[in-house]
Order: structure tokens, then sequence, then C-alpha cells
């Protein structure tokens, strides 16, 4: 959901390569046409049982009335996927000095934006094999927010979630000091 479904279908997905997938099916029937080659339609791509083919029965009739929208759709696919690598470009510098994550938890620094929070907390849950629910993602970062500007103390939970102070072991003074707080599963 979110963003994510605003990104274009890659070119290479595994296995699948897909060289033509800005190509308007309009386009390749003219070409095959002009080659001597017959269009040959996949039977299943009429069918409703997934998003792509509702959608595609909708687009026509869209098409027509704005004949720009496949190029206005391809931009805001572009610009989204740039905005995805700016973000993760953004949380990968982070690491290391923000926060980072282990088998013991997301370690946190404290002074965070909503925003950037979320986009950690993404990036960790992925790593770390959590549910990454946006929803889940959006009230967990409000809820941490105020706490993450104050000094641990008391540790907090919140659904199943435990916000504590680092261990301040002399073996982990300088990490304690770096990041004040941990998040982890209760």
């Amino acid at each position: 959901g979110g963003a994510g479904c605003l990104t274009p279908l890659p070119a290479r997905q595994g296995p699948r390569w897909s060289p033509l997938v800005q190509a308007r099916r309009s386009d390749l029937r003219a070409y095959l046409k002009a080659k001597g080659v017959a269009w040959k339609e996949d039977a299943s791509n009429a069918e409703p049982f997934t998003p792509r083919n509702r959608w595609r029965a909708l687009l026509g009739p869209m098409r027509q009335e704005a004949p720009g929208l496949d190029a206005h759709l391809w931009e805001t696919h572009l610009q989204v996927e740039e905005l995805a690598a700016f973000k993760d470009a953004q949380v990968e510098g982070w690491r290391g000095a923000r926060w980072d994550a282990g088998p013991g938890g997301i370690l946190l620094a404290r002074n965070w934006a909503g925003p950037e929070l979320r986009w950690v907390l993404d990036a960790a849950f992925l790593e770390l094999d959590w549910t990454r629910e946006a929803a889940l993602l959006r009230d967990l970062a409000a809820w941490m927010l105020p706490h993450l500007d104050r000094r641990p103390g008391a540790a907090k939970t919140w659904g199943g979630w435990r916000l504590s102070g680092t261990d301040a072991s002399p073996a982990n003074t300088a990490q304690e000091s770096l990041f004040p707080w941990t998040l982890k599963r209760c």
C-alpha cells in the first residue's frame, strides 16, 4: 500500500523481464501489424480476478478523455521512485549515527521528526522481519516521539512494544550515550 503502489512495474522482476512495460498496447498492436505478426491476447486479461485487470477495463475511457494520462502517470511513478530512493539513502545514512538494529531490538538516538522515525522503523522492521503495517508504524512512532526527546527513565510499554533505556553497563557506555533508547517487542 501507500506510495509503493505508485512506483512503476520494474522491467526486471526476478526471472521475468518486461522490456516493453512502458509501451501501450495500441502501439504494440500497430507494430506487430506492420510486421505481419498477429496479436494474441491472453484470455485471462479479461477476467476481473486481479486489480490490474479491473483497472485495465476502466482505463480505456479515461485515456480517451485525457490523452496525456499515461505520460502523467509514468512521470508520477518516476517521481515517487526517486523520492523513495532518496528516503532510503537518508535512512541508511543515519544508520550507526542515529539508529541501529540487531537481535537486541532497535537502538535509537533522540530528536526525531515523525516521518523520519516512521522511515527508520520501516527499515528496521524489514531487517528484523517484524510485521510492517503502515498504521502500526504511524501509531507506534506517534507514541514514541514524546519519549525519545527525554532522558530514559522507567521502561514504557504500548501495544506489545517496550521502549526502554539502552543498557548502560560499562561495555555499552558509548553505545548508551549515542543510542539512549531501545525498542523491543514485549
